[in-house]
């Protein structure tokens, strides 16, 4: 994952081909977010001290497309909320319409630039990453249904007793900030596996398995033989659903 930086949020190691070789699965923040992030146009947060009072201000920036049609960095933040950090950005730009119109570049100089920590992000897809046995992983992206959420946690088990391993995800985010909005479009997932690399997607409302609220861990346990699945919810209580083939 070193060169497909994201904002990863869970991971979880099994076979899922069934070649021998440990895959990575891997849940990210989804694509239901107003970013738009790709490799080609990817968000980054700038770090540094920009006022020399001692604080780190981390500036999360992403590409928005301009009146010419073409895309360029913006900051992601609005302008009273930097302000309450940096006060000189509203000395720079004196009303609002402009500081969303400015490029970064125009709002960071090289020389405030210069020494500043920038991390990207490049993909926002949970799926998992197929090792070829040679030290390469290779992504691939579950299907579309598993990407409207968050995936804040995961269960890799061979849930229909098919031989192959399936994984159920689950998610959402709370704790967002105000502009986005809280991300809670995920009911949970169950997605089958073919034991080729390939995932059928079964909706809550068919397995049953309906995982709502903001999710923050999933643990299988075993009750009279029988695999049970608990679910760790925050602010509100364990929920616990049977397994049945």
């Amino acid at each position: 994952m070193k060169d497909l930086p994201g904002f990863w949020k869970s991971i979880v190691v099994a076979d899922i081909d069934h070649d021998g070789d440990p895959d990575i699965i891997a849940g990210n923040m989804g694509l239901n977010n107003p970013y738009h992030i790709s490799t080609r146009q990817p968000a980054q947060l700038i770090a540094k001290d920009f006022d020399g009072n001692g604080i780190v201000e981390p500036v999360f920036c992403y590409f928005i497309k301009n009146k010419d049609g073409g895309y360029q960095l913006n900051s992601g933040i609005s302008r009273d909320h930097w302000a309450k950090q940096m006060p000189v950005i509203k000395k720079k730009f004196d009303r609002n319409e402009a500081y969303a119109k400015a490029p970064m570049d125009m709002i960071f100089t090289k020389e405030m630039m210069d020494g500043a920590m920038i991390l990207d992000c490049k993909e926002t897809r949970s799926g998992y990453f197929e090792n070829d046995g040679k030290g390469n992983f290779h992504f691939h992206p579950f299907p579309d249904m598993a990407q409207i959420a968050p995936v804040n946690t995961m269960i890799c088990t061979d849930v229909n007793r098919d031989g192959n391993p399936d994984i159920i995800i689950a998610g959402n985010e709370y704790q967002a900030s105000v502009d986005p909005g809280r991300y809670d479009a995920s009911y949970g997932l169950l997605l089958l596996g073919d034991g080729k690399g390939g995932f059928k997607v079964v909706p809550p409302a068919v397995s049953g398995l309906i995982l709502d609220g903001d999710i923050r861990d999933l643990k299988l346990i075993q009750v009279k033989k029988q695999p049970v699945l608990l679910v760790a919810a925050n602010d509100d209580k364990m929920k616990a659903f049977e397994i049945k083939k």
